[in-house]
């Protein structure tokens, strides 16, 4: 993909079927991909969620032990389990990635000088996002990469 398509990101998800072997081994090409062509302004990589689509389908062709190599030798920030028919996961995961990507600004924004005002002082939210803590409960996996 072309560098203007990167242009601006704040965070991606990169999505692989569960049922398709693939769709699982195109997912290194697309992370080299964004790699090559999308670096945030402080030097960092670009956050990026594993998605293992399909997850509410018993057809599997790729094992739970390839899904967690693949997230820690490519740095996947994490890697979730999700079903877009089944609706599971989908709303936990979008906000496990927007709360990194805050997080993530929040901790790279200049101090406030001292004689400035601050009116609110503001928390810096925990690395765990709501909803994947009870992950089991719907028998979805995950993993802290």
């Amino acid at each position: 993909m072309s560098r203007v398509y990167y242009q601006n990101s704040d965070g991606c998800i990169i999505m692989f079927d569960l049922t398709n072997r693939k769709s699982f081994e195109s997912i290194i090409q697309w992370k080299h991909d964004l790699d090559s062509k999308c670096i945030l302004d402080n030097g960092a990589m670009l956050p990026c969620l594993l998605l293992a689509s399909k997850c509410d389908l018993p057809d599997r062709k790729v094992e739970i032990n390839e899904i967690e190599a693949v997230c820690h030798q490519y740095n996947f920030m994490s890697w979730i389990e999700v079903s877009s028919k089944e609706h599971l996961m989908i709303e936990d995961s979008m906000n496990f990635l927007v709360d990194r990507i805050i997080c993530s600004k929040r901790l790279d924004r200049p101090a406030v000088k001292k004689p400035s005002i601050r009116l609110m002082e503001e928390e810096v939210p925990e690395l765990k996002p709501k909803g994947l803590i009870e992950a089991d409960k719907v028998s979805a996996r995950f993993c802290w990469c």
